[in-house]
């Protein structure tokens, strides 16, 4: 799913949306999301799982700005 946030588009991975619990994973700035996948898929047996990626590091064509902003927009959601 994507999200609009004022000018920012942040994109988020859902996981084990059938489970009540939830778990908010961060993809760091070095790593491309797809090296959290398995994890979010293995703690997603037991959670909904929320996994947030940063501008830059998606398929949006979106571009990193710090790792400040990757924070507030998280927050904002």
């Amino acid at each position: 799913m994507t999200y609009n946030i004022e000018e920012a588009v942040m994109k988020v991975y859902e996981f084990g949306s059938e489970h009540k619990n939830i778990f908010v994973m961060f993809q760091c700035a070095v790593e491309p999301w797809w090296v959290f996948k398995a994890s979010a898929e293995e703690m997603a047996k037991d959670y909904h799982v929320y996994l947030y990626i940063a501008d830059g590091h998606d398929e949006l064509g979106t571009e990193f700005i710090s790792l400040e902003k990757y924070a507030s927009d998280a927050a904002k959601l």
